[in-house]
C-alpha cells in the first residue's frame, strides 16, 4: 500500500489484475524512457504532459528530437507509442494513504498546497550517491506552482542544505540581470522521504534555453559578481589549491607530474596578488540557465554554489558545452577551452576590482585543476559506493587533463 504493477502488455487484463486483488488504481504514470533506468514519471493526463517543459529542457539534439515527438504523439493522445513502459500504481481499497503520504504531508503543512488538487511530474536525477528526486507540482489546468527536491543520502541532503543557505543569501541582493528560486520550505531528514526543499516555479517569460554562452549569460554573470566580489590573497589561495593538487594526487598517482607543473605556473603568476572572489553558482550550464525574451536570466539548482575566482561559472559552462554537448574531448577541448580563456576573458577585466590582476592563463590553471579535483574525487566515490563508472566523467577528467598538459606548454594570448 501502494503497490506497483509494472505490466508489458498492459492495459488489456489491468482491471481483472486489480480486482481479484482487491485493488483500485490510484494513478496512472507514463516512464520516460523507460522501466528499467526512468528519468522521468509522468501522470498519464494529456494537460500535464504538454505542460512539462519545465522540467524537461533538452539541450542535446537527438532528446529535444524525442521531445518533440513526444509533443506531438501526446496532442494526438499516442504518447504511449513512444514510450510504451507504463506504471499504474495503486492501493487497497481499505488504504486511505495518498499518493506520495510524506510529500503530501509535508505540502500540506509547509507549502499551503492541497494535495487532492494537485499532480506531479517526477524527475530521477543522475543515479549515485548524490541523486536527488525533483517533483514538478502541478495544480488541475496543469499550472506549474512549485517544484520539490527531495534528497535521502547523507551527500544529497548536504547539497540540499547549501542551495537553501545559498538562496536565502541571495535574497539580500539587488540583481539587475539575475533571479532565482524562492525557498518556500526546507524540513531537514526527518521524514521517510528524507529532506525536502521546495522552490518557487520560474515565471512563464523565462522560457529560452541557450546552448552557446553569449552576451546575455555574460552580463549575467557580471552581475552577479559584482554583487558579490570580495578579494582574498594568495596565500589563501595557493593554500587551497594545494589541497586540491593532493586530492588529485593521491587518486591517481600518476597525475603528479601535471599537478607539480601546474601548481608551480599558478605560484609563479600569483604571488603577491589579491584574487578577486565572487559567489559562483557552481553548475553553470544550459540546463540551468533559462532566459527572458529581454535578457534576464533565471538560474536553478544552486547546489554547488561557493565562493571560487571571479567568474568561474564562465569556464564551467564553456568547458561542459565542449565535452557534453559539442562532443569534443581531450586536446579538441583544450584547445577550445584556451582559445577562450585567452581572448575572451579580456572581456571580464574591465570589471575586476583595480587592486586584482586578472590574468588569462592563471584563471585558466586555477578553474581547471579545481574542477578536475571534483570530477575525480566524484569519481572515486561513487566506484566506491558500488556504481558503475560513467563514460562522461571520464571523458571531462581527460579533458582536464589535457588543458593542464597544453596549457603549461603555451602562453595565452591576452
Amino acid at each position: 500500500c501502494p503497490i506497483q504493477i509494472s505490466p508489458k502488455q498492459i492495459l488489456g487484463n489491468l482491471q481483472k489484475i486489480l480486482r481479484n486483488n482487491h485493488l483500485s488504481i490510484l494513478t496512472h504514470i507514463i516512464a520516460v524512457p523507460r522501466l528499467d533506468k526512468p528519468r522521468w514519471y509522468f501522470p498519464a493526463n494529456k494537460t500535464i504532459i504538454h505542460n512539462a517543459g519545465n522540467i524537461i529542457k533538452p539541450t542535446k539534439l537527438k532528446a529535444s528530437l524525442a521531445w518533440k515527438l513526444m509533443g506531438l504523439l501526446n496532442t494526438a493522445g499516442l504518447s504511449h507509442w513512444l514510450f510504451p513502459e507504463q506504471v499504474i500504481i495503486a492501493e487497497r481499497k481499505s488504504c486511505k494513504q495518498e499518493y506520495l503520504g510524506a510529500l503530501a504531508a509535508h505540502l500540506s503543512a509547509h507549502a499551503a498546497l492541497r494535495m487532492r488538487d494537485l499532480e506531479f511530474i517526477l524527475y530521477t536525477g543522475a543515479y549515485g550517491i548524490y541523486q536527488k528526486w525533483t517533483a514538478q507540482i502541478m495544480d488541475a489546468n496543469g499550472s506549474v506552482v512549485a517544484f520539490a527536491k527531495i534528497g535521502t543520502s547523507r551527500k544529497a541532503i548536504k547539497r540540499l542544505e547549501n542551495e537553501t543557505r545559498t538562496l536565502e543569501k541571495l535574497r539580500h541582493y539587488t540583481f539587475s540581470r539575475v533571479s532565482f528560486p524562492e525557498v518556500r520550505s526546507y524540513t531537514g531528514d526527518n521524514l521517510n522521504l528524507g529532506a525536502i526543499l521546495i522552490q518557487s516555479p520560474a515565471d512563464p517569460r523565462y522560457k529560452i534555453i541557450y546552448r552557446k554562452l553569449n552576451s546575455s549569460h555574460l552580463k549575467a554573470l557580471i552581475d552577479l559578481a559584482l554583487q558579490t566580489t570580495k578579494t582574498v590573497n594568495d596565500v589563501h589561495v595557493s593554500a587551497r589549491l594545494k589541497q586540491a593538487g593532493a586530492a588529485i594526487t593521491n587518486i591517481q598517482p600518476g597525475s603528479k607530474n601535471i599537478i607539480n607543473q601546474t601548481l608551480a605556473s599558478i605560484k609563479q603568476r600569483i604571488e603577491d596578488n589579491n584574487i578577486p572572489v565572487s559567489l559562483s553558482h557552481g553548475d553553470f550550464s544550459p540546463w540551468n540557465s533559462f532566459f527572458a525574451d529581454d535578457g534576464q536570466m533565471f538560474l536553478i539548482d544552486w547546489e554547488l554554489s561557493g565562493q571560487r575566482i571571479w567568474l568561474w561559472d564562465y569556464f564551467n559552462f564553456i568547458f561542459h558545452t565542449t565535452v557534453l554537448i559539442d562532443e569534443k574531448i581531450n586536446t579538441q577541448a583544450a584547445a577550445t577551452m584556451l582559445d577562450a580563456c585567452g581572448i575572451k576573458t579580456n572581456t571580464f577585466r574591465q570589471h575586476c576590482p583595480p587592486e586584482a590582476l586578472f590574468n588569462p592563463q592563471l584563471f585558466l590553471l586555477i578553474c581547471t585543476l579545481e574542477l578536475l579535483e571534483y570530477y575525480v574525487v566524484y569519481r572515486q566515490e561513487q566506484q566506491k559506493a558500488g556504481f558503475d563508472p560513467d563514460p562522461e566523467i571520464n571523458r571531462m577528467i581527460s579533458s582536464l587533463e589535457a588543458i593542464l598538459h597544453m596549457a603549461n606548454k603555451k602562453r595565452l594570448r591576452s
